[in-house]
């Protein structure tokens, strides 16, 4: 899609009032995620996935950090594990915009 996302979430999820200003008014809506893990610092995808699957129920909002080759590699796992606990949870994957249009019928 061409769309431009309206979606934004600040580093580390910490929003100043400047920031919370500019973004209102370029029409952004702030996100942020309550199924985290440290993916970045701990490097160990079974624990990064337990530790979100524990935390998640119905609207919550995953964030696990884009892997590359050399950077961050173990999430690659990370992701599949728990998109694996996810399903065995009976939960449906959405974007966070899809999630945004149900939360608001």
């Amino acid at each position: 899609s061409d769309e431009i996302p309206s979606l934004y979430r600040s580093p580390f999820g910490r929003l100043s009032k400047k920031m919370n200003k500019i973004i209102t008014q370029k029409g952004y809506k702030h996100i942020i995620c309550d199924g985290f893990a440290n993916d970045t610092a701990i490097p160990d995808p079974k624990w990064i996935s337990k530790h979100i699957l524990r935390t998640l129920k119905p609207g919550s909002i995953v964030l696990i950090h884009m892997p590359e080759v050399g950077v961050r590699e173990w999430n690659y796992e990370a992701i599949k594990l728990t998109l694996e606990g996810i399903e065995r949870m009976n939960y449906n994957v959405v974007t966070v915009s899809e999630l945004l249009k149900y939360d608001n019928r």
